[in-house]
């Protein structure tokens, strides 16, 4: 897998099939890890904080969403 982010869109790809899932609203763009068994991606981004299952390609966990103040 690999993961990006464009615009605020985060994507992940498959590097097998070289398809690709947008994941989530967009936002802003963020700093991405994967675990390392690569189960799990962090998206962390100016105003929030999310765990991705890169298998199901839905949100795992997620912090509350900061405001800017």
């Amino acid at each position: 897998m690999l993961a990006s982010t464009v615009n605020g869109r985060l994507r992940m790809w498959d590097t097998a099939s070289h398809l690709a899932a947008d994941l989530g609203e967009p936002g802003d763009d963020a700093r991405l890890r994967f675990s390392p068994d690569s189960r799990l991606l962090a998206e962390a981004g100016r105003f929030r904080l999310r765990l991705w299952d890169s298998t199901a390609l839905a949100v795992a966990a997620s912090g509350p969403r900061i405001r800017d103040v």
